[in-house]
């Protein structure tokens, strides 16, 4: 029993056939005693009563320890995680230096609302939650492991709803612009999505999240100062036609055009803004001949459908014209 966790474990404890001479020294920065799990072997396994992470208790938690030569496998389960399971897996290989850590971790059906509170986000999200990651590291100080810290993590939050209140605003700005803003205004502020998934990829401090909500997806990137809790990312949402029924359209115009927003401060609540230099360059490149995301294309039959034939050739030199002073500036 401690203050962190209550339970029963049974546990076997040898000396190593394979102890090294002399033994790696520890240091009071080290999180593992080195010197210890190379000169014994450990098989350990508990039935946990009582579990505290980050003032939430968990039950029906079981783990399992294995230290073999400076091999360590640990297994954590537990079956009662906001609703869902929890299941991490870390495997340490303490016979290389610096040390290799591997860290996958495994939810499935977890209530979103209860994981966002307790890791104290800024976030409306009601749904079952599904996530697969894996994280490596090397080293044996909190400092180290931060710095080479390597993961990516794929999820899926299966169909519910989320606040989309921030990315609504930003694309309002969009909108007025068109002059077609009618439609994003009255978008809910809560989207009931039938499916949403993606993946995110993180090393050190670069981070890269790619997910779609519906007809909406979004791609970003930046970084994360996790000794500061300073956020900074680009973000391109893309809005694609949506289908019968559902209030989240936008101009046909902006349909496949990605949207920068740029999105700084704090993790719990960063204040996120239309990317006017990283919207110039996307504007540029949408007004050119080979524009992938079409928005060329349809100016083009808006001034076929509109101008005056006469009119029409000029109209779309224009459009060249356009893209070539942005791009100037």
């Amino acid at each position: 029993t401690t203050d962190m966790i209550t339970g029963l474990c049974q546990a076997t404890v040898s000396e190593s056939d394979l102890v090294p001479k002399p033994l790696p020294a520890s240091t009071e920065e080290d999180i593992l005693p080195l010197e210890l799990l190379q000169a014994y072997n450990l098989s350990s396994t508990c039935a946990i009563d009582k579990l505290v992470l980050a003032d939430e208790t968990f039950s029906q938690v079981t783990s399992e320890i294995v230290n073999v030569a400076g091999r360590l496998d640990l297994l954590l389960d537990i079956q009662d995680f906001f609703g869902g399971t929890m299941q991490l897996k870390v495997a340490v290989n303490t016979k290389v230096q610096p040390i290799t850590w591997t860290v996958v971790p495994k939810l499935q059906n977890v209530d979103s609302q209860r994981l966002v509170d307790w890791s104290k986000q800024n976030l409306q999200w009601v749904a079952q939650v599904g996530m697969n990651s894996t994280i490596t590291m090397r080293g044996n100080t909190a400092a180290a492991l931060e710095q080479s810290v390597k993961a990516s993590s794929d999820f899926d939050g299966g169909e519910g709803q989320i606040n989309i209140a921030k990315i609504k605003q930003q694309l309002m700005q969009i909108a007025i612009l068109a002059r077609e803003d009618e439609e994003v205004s009255n978008w809910p502020d809560v989207w009931d999505y039938k499916s949403f998934s993606g993946r995110w990829q993180g090393d050190g401090v670069n981070h890269n999240l790619k997910f779609a909500i519906d007809n909406m997806s979004v791609a970003a990137q930046g970084t994360y100062l996790r000794n500061q809790d300073m956020v900074d990312l680009l973000a391109n949402i893309t809005m694609h036609p949506a289908p019968e029924g559902s209030p989240f359209r936008i101009n046909p115009l902006l349909e496949g055009t990605p949207i920068p927003v740029r999105c700084k401060g704090s993790s719990e609540d960063p204040k996120c803004r239309l990317d006017q230099d990283a919207a110039q360059q996307i504007i540029v490149r949408a007004l050119q001949r080979n524009d992938e995301s079409g928005l060329r294309r349809k100016l083009e039959k808006k001034i076929d459908e509109e101008v005056p034939e006469e009119y029409r050739d000029t109209a779309k030199g224009i459009l060249d014209l356009l893209g070539r002073a942005l791009e100037g500036d």
